[in-house]
């Protein structure tokens, strides 16, 4: 039998529910209404920081100057946030 032959003539197993059950959170941004959905924190900020620069450059602009310690306030507040959100079943 040659490879050609073969093809086609294995069944292969059903699949059971093969819907990947994604979890994501929402959150809006702290200084505005915008809501930005992701599966981790990272994918989040990554959203978030991209909204800021578009959105809040003032904002950015007038923070440079603040603290390590402010920034990770922040930062902290943020992660915080992130976890005090409910997780939403996404398919």
């Amino acid at each position: 039998m040659t490879g050609e032959e073969g093809l086609g003539k294995t069944a292969l197993p059903p699949l059971l529910n093969t819907a990947i059950v994604r979890r994501m959170k929402t959150l809006t941004c702290d200084l505005c209404d915008t809501e930005f959905s992701a599966e981790t924190f990272e994918e989040w900020m990554a959203q978030v920081n991209a909204h800021y620069n578009i959105a809040h450059i003032s904002t950015i602009e007038d923070t440079k100057d603040q603290s390590q310690q402010e920034a990770m306030f922040w930062m902290m507040r943020q992660m915080e946030r992130w976890s005090e959100a409910q997780d939403k079943a996404v398919n």
